[in-house]
């Protein structure tokens, strides 16, 4: 490691930590501390920041944080006279800089100097700055941070190749002409160019701006700002590739960098002198393993390590041999590619004007133009036909009819382009697919511009290109390179035509609309039925490394780039490559689309991560995404519907989120349920979400979507028979709320209304209606025995049921007979309730023969007789339910067994915290909770000591609640209009503690006021003895106007007060350390938030042992297996020692599992759901045992008896039931 590069790249970091500090003062003082800070149509906050440290800054007060970890990442200058190691050190300096160039940029937004002002540019696409562009495009300014859109768009390209990597240029070239040289070769291979610093005040954006070079979202050449600062836009699109692609998770800052020195191939080329500044920037860059080459003489850092080659490359300029400066430019930017890694597929193209992708997106206008075919004033079209070997002469590049040069300047014809190709391996159906590549092929060509295809193509050549000597025939040129290049596996012979005679155009044009016709024909009769195989994508595995993606006919990429014919193209070419066939084998489920060959490609593809893919439903083992996806199509349950946001589209869908929040569900290689990302035209296959209800689905999606796509979404509004149902789906400008959306449906009488909930029924279970029939025999035996013998004028309805060979237990069966609230203790209640249970049994059989694969026990099923009126039963007393003893657990393994039992040895230990206090101990509980002291995972007393059960708490509401299930309002009755009587029932019901949950308005519909919080809270609290928890509505200003006055109100009675969020907790947390109080430390299924949260709560003065964590859950089947993972790992790094995870955790498995579908309805579902109450408690209760099992110290439950089954269970883990 060099010693004067540490040197001077830390003495830049503490120099720009100090002005970053001095900048945020000021605005402090100018701007205040609630001043929203942002960088525009961006995803992930301050993105740097935010990858590294999981802070989600949306405050100008919020960066003191982000500034203070920057400082605590300085270090000292070494030492002139002792040698120490100082690598260590110059990273981290590197990386304080970057966090403090994005506070200082996030700053200057607030000001107006970002984007930065630069008159006389106008870029070809860039980030939309509605304030400055004023609808004309981004002109007068640089680019600023690339918007999560384009990002998404070059996702596709960064994962093909096509886009092998980019370079980050800082400063400014020797002269105007290198720095051209240097971009056109890197365009010309495809690599993103990011431009910033400079070198004496002079920008190498300023040196391509004179020579006129285009730059924009559109050249690959993006202009971020004239100082070194705004490098800081390269290194932030880097951590969000990570974030987007790579599905890891904020604040895993070792795993984003690795990710990038693995995937991410970028390096930074460093242009003129190199001053302090540039040097911790690129030890900012070095560690993301990014290596840094520069065209001046500096010190070298050879070995490799953090980067997988050299670190640090010197190359003075004049020194490189070449036989003049263009060369010289040319060997420079070979070198930074070798350094790198880049992998670069370079075609020759033999036309003398630049050529590459990068070139793609160049516009040529009017006033620039030379010629034009198609358009407004002329015709063209462009048609590719398959033909015998022997009749094509490859290379044959000609001109039938004259060439441009006699028409005027600016002027139009007619053109026809007609390529003929042969080859050996070659099928008609890849006709369209070397056709639709035309467009991309001569758009490669810097100064021209093709748009459209088949007979709406329309080109243009820039007057410039002409200069350099293009010709007509080069186009011919180019489409001969470029299919010998790209799909030389397959052709072997090409030869183009090139029409420009009017009657010869008329001739081919009539012959290619016949082919297009017979082509569209075709595709018609190419369905998913009609074939044997699908074909996988890996192409953005290189991303996404677990992401499954599977094309098929009626479903394409969804990238929208691939579909099954280029995937089957793609396989011809490349055997080995990323698009493999997919044998469909066995045919198990037609309606959610399940193959045996693709569950199987599910398992293998995506590593044993996902076990099924479902190829037409969204709500059953749906397709997983990468972050490439087109639009991303997201269940509301409010309306049993489907919402479509558009990448493009960056504003508010109705249920609060943008397209960037949403895509972190999306992508990733994730599978979530009810989320998915998909391409746009699959919208309008008929196997778009078919299991699902199909497009009659669609009750919202974006507005440019809708009006882009209308012709499209009118052809499936007549195949589905309903005509207006376009006018029927509202978009973001008719609707932005889900409340909004709900009216919107009833209003237009949406065909949602009719379908009923959103559940795929799984035809994956053979013999199904054979083993309900034979769970319906024990039902009926289980009720003959419950139900008190009475005399009937009939026979009995049930014969004696067969012996089984080996009868399960029937786990409600004895719950159901527990003690029972007296209103629920009739005969035909507890009938009742039995029958609920077993049905609820019967699908529970179902999916477990599913798993198992296997019978059922041999049943002797009577048929039920014709029904009987039974006797009237006089009224009796309910019996004393008998008291049914669970049968003892088999041991597992031997007393006397010689096996070894590896036990984990814990160091840490779980934190132990009181809740509620007694009048001796300042307040007015009648009786204390203790929980956590663990010193194991649950329940494994083998291992340590677990010396407080997991406590279960009931929620009460502050008043009659609006939004609960009919079911609880009918169990709790008038106890609800009451929060003292609410509280005495839930006490009575078995409560150890309980938690009010305060509302947002009072019954009329008026803010709850600070007043009747506290009233609330104190008949809660005079009524009962229970320690009690208090928790927000969930806003921050409200939590903070509700909570604080309570903690003041019940000064020393250790309430538990909430909700404290990253974005929200200091002043709950005052509150609770002037009052004795506790505090709930919320955070999103995160262990970095959790863990990060802990700490700011204690940096405020809180002692750990007054934290409750609170990681967040979901329902079972809605995110669960993720919020237990995140609670798994909270838990064994407390025990591994770590004090900032040590606190005891509570959850809320009652509020999210009375949200879910199955718990919400109760009519029209399939029968298989079983008993709509019964359901509905069993989800409350499988749901919190298995949390017990992940950690959970604290179970928030709703429903009485979800608490009693609950308990049972936790008596039954900890070896107690007796």
């Amino acid at each position: 490691m060099s010693k004067y590069i540490a040197t001077r790249a830390i003495r830049g970091a503490n120099s720009l930590v100090v002005e970053a500090e001095t900048m945020l003062q000021r605005a402090l003082i100018e701007k205040g501390p609630d001043t929203v800070v942002e960088f525009p149509n961006t995803a992930y906050f301050l993105p740097t920041i935010f990858a590294m440290t999981g802070m989600e800054i949306e405050t100008l007060g919020q960066l003191e944080d982000a500034l203070n970890h920057a400082r605590s990442l300085l270090h000292p200058i070494p030492a002139e006279n002792h040698w120490t190691p100082y690598l260590g050190e110059t990273l981290d300096s590197g990386m304080a800089t970057l966090l403090a160039a994005e506070i200082i940029e996030a700053i200057r937004f607030i000001y107006g100097l970002q984007p930065e002002p630069f008159p006389g540019i106008e870029l070809t696409g860039g980030t939309a700055y509605p304030d400055l562009d004023n609808g004309s495009g981004p002109a007068g300014h640089l680019n600023g941070p690339i918007d999560d859109i384009q990002l998404r768009s070059w996702g596709i390209q960064l994962v093909d190749g096509r886009m092998p990597g980019f370079a980050a240029i800082v400063g400014a070239a020797k002269d105007n002409k290198t720095a051209v040289k240097i971009v056109r070769e890197l365009q010309q291979r495809n690599i993103l160019v990011f431009l910033s610093g400079n070198v004496n005040g002079r920008s190498i954006i300023h040196q391509l701006q004179e020579e006129g070079i285009e730059l924009g979202y559109d050249t690959y050449t993006i202009p971020f700002g004239t100082d070194t600062i705004s490098a800081i836009y390269a290194l932030g699109f880097a951590a969000r590739s990570a974030l987007t692609f790579g599905g890891i998770d904020a604040g895993q800052a070792r795993d984003i960098l690795l990710y990038n020195k693995k995937r991410v191939f970028a390096f930074v080329l460093a242009l003129g002198e190199v001053d302090d500044l540039k040097y911790a920037a690129a030890a900012g860059a070095i560690n993301f393993g990014f290596p840094v080459i520069a065209d001046t003489v500096i010190p070298e850092i050879l070995p490799t390590g953090v980067t997988d080659y050299e670190h640090v490359i010197s190359m003075p300029f004049d020194e490189i041999e070449g036989a003049d400066d263009m060369e010289r430019a040319e060997r420079l930017v070979q070198k930074c590619i070798e350094v790198r890694g880049v992998k670069i597929k370079m075609t020759e193209v033999p036309v003398p004007i630049p050529y590459g992708s990068a070139f793609e997106g160049e516009v040529v206008r009017k006033a620039d133009m030379r010629v034009e075919f198609g358009g407004k004033y002329s015709r063209c079209f462009e048609f590719l036909q398959m033909k015998d070997m022997d009749e094509v002469t490859d290379g044959v590049v000609q001109i039938v009819g004259p060439n441009f040069d006699e028409i005027k300047d600016q002027g139009a014809m007619d053109l026809g382009i007609v390529v003929e190709v042969a080859g050996r391996k070659l099928q008609e159906d890849f006709e369209p697919v070397l056709e639709r590549q035309i467009h991309y092929f001569v758009n490669g060509g810097s100064g021209l511009q093709h748009i459209g295809q088949r007979d709406i193509t329309w080109i243009r050549i820039s007057r410039e290109a002409v200069e350099k000597g293009f010709t007509l025939e080069h186009i011919g040129s180019i489409l001969h390179a470029r299919l010998h290049a790209e799909f030389g596996a397959i052709v072997d012979k090409v030869k183009v035509t090139l029409y420009t005679n009017p009657e010869d155009v008329t001739e081919w044009l009539e012959k290619a609309r016949e082919a297009y016709d017979y082509r569209n024909k075709r595709l018609e009769d190419l369905t998913d039925n009609a074939v044997d195989e699908f074909y996988s994508c890996t192409l953005c595995q290189s991303f996404a490394p677990n992401h499954v993606c599977i094309v098929s006919p009626e479903r394409l990429g969804l990238c929208g780039a691939y579909n099954w014919l280029d995937c089957k193209a793609s396989f011809s070419i490349n055997p080995t490559g990323p698009n493999q066939p997919i044998q469909l084998g066995k045919l198990i489920d037609p309606e959610i689309g399940y193959w045996s060959g693709t569950l199987d490609y599910a398992n293998v593809g995506s590593h044993g991560v996902i076990t099924d893919i479902s190829m037409y439903s969204i709500m059953e083992n749906p397709m997983t995404a990468c972050g490439c996806f087109e639009c991303i199509v997201m269940y509301v349950p409010e309306v049993e519907g489907v919402f479509i946001v558009s990448r493009e589209d960056t504003g508010m869908t109705p249920i609060g989120m943008k397209f960037s929040s949403l895509a972190g569900m999306a992508g990733g290689g994730m599978q979530t349920p009810g989320v998915m990302g998909i391409g746009k035209f699959y919208l309008i296959s008929p196997k778009f979400i078919s299991a699902d209800g199909g497009f009659k689905r669609v009750v919202w999606m974006s507005a440019n979507l809708k009006e882009s796509m209308s012709a499209e979404f009118q052809g499936v509004a007549e195949r589905e028979g309903i005509s207006d149902l376009i006018d029927r789906i509202a978009d973001s400008n008719s609707v932005t709320t889900v409340e909004e959306l709900v009216e919107w449906v009833k209003e237009k009488d949406h065909p949602v209304l009719d379908m009923g909930p959103m559940v795929a029924k799984s035809a994956r279970v053979d013999g199904a209606d054979d083993v309900i029939a034979q769970a319906e025999a024990v039902v009926e035996a289980a009720v003959a025995k419950e139900a008190p013998k009475a005399e009937v004028a009939e026979p009995a309805l049930v014969s004696e049921v067969a012996p089984v060979v080996e009868t399960p237990p029937v786990p409600e069966a004895p719950l159901a007979s527990q003690a029972q609230p007296p209103a629920s203790g009739s005969i035909e209640e507890r009938v009742d309730r039995l029958e609920r249970s077993v049905k609820t049994l019967i699908g529970s059989l179902v999916g477990a023969l599913a798993e198992l694969d296997g019978g059922v026990p041999e049943v002797q099923i009577v048929p039920k007789a014709a029904p009987v009126a039974a006797a009237p039963i006089p009224e009796i007393e309910p019996e004393a339910p008998a008291k049914v003893e669970l049968a003892p657990d088999k041991p597992w393994i031997s007393d006397d067994t010689k096996t070894e039992i590896l036990k984990e040895s814990w160091a840490g230990a779980v934190r132990e915290v009181q809740l509620g206090a007694t009048k001796a101990e300042g307040g007015t509980r009648t009786s204390v909770v203790k929980v956590g002291g663990e010193t194991a995972m649950p329940f494994m007393d083998f291992e340590g000591t677990m010396p407080n059960k997991p406590l279960i708490a009931i929620e009460i509401k502050d008043r009659r609640p609006d939004d609960w299930s009919e079911l609880l309002l009918k169990e709790w009755g008038d106890a609800l209009n009451d929060p003292g009587t609410w509280a005495k029932a839930a006490e009575d019901a078995g409560a150890d503690l309980l938690q009010m949950t305060l509302s947002l308005n009072d019954a009329d519909g008026n803010p709850t006021t600070p007043d009747a919080a506290v009233a609330a809270v104190r008949k809660a609290l005079e009524a009962s003895g229970l320690p009690l928890m208090v928790f927000g509505p969930g806003q921050v200003e409200i939590d903070n106007e509700l909570i604080v006055p309570i903690a003041d109100a019940f000064k020393g009675e250790k309430l538990l007060l909430g909700l404290c969020e990253d974005k929200n907790y200091r002043t709950i947390v005052a509150s609770a350390m002037a009052n004795g109080h506790l505090v709930n430390a919320r955070t999103a299924m995160d262990v970095n938030l959790a863990k990060q949260l802990n700490i700011l709560i204690n940096d405020m003065g809180l002692p750990l042992d007054r934290i409750i964590m609170d990681p967040t859950t979901g329902a079972l089947g809605y995110g669960f297996e993720y919020g237990y993972s995140v609670m798994e790992r909270l838990r064994m790094a407390a025990l591994q020692g770590d004090s900032m995870t040590q606190m005891p955790m509570i959850v809320t498995p009652g509020e999210e599992c009375w949200k879910t579908k199955e718990a919400k309805v109760g009519v029209d579902v399939p029968e298989t759901w079983g008993d709509w109450l019964e359901r509905s408690i069993t989800w409350e209760t499988l749901t919190a045992v298995m949390l017990l099992e992940s950690g959970a110290n604290i179970l928030t439950l709703r429903h009485p008896e979800s608490l009693r089954r609950t308990r049972a269970a936790i008596e039954d883990l900890a070896g107690k039931n007796e």
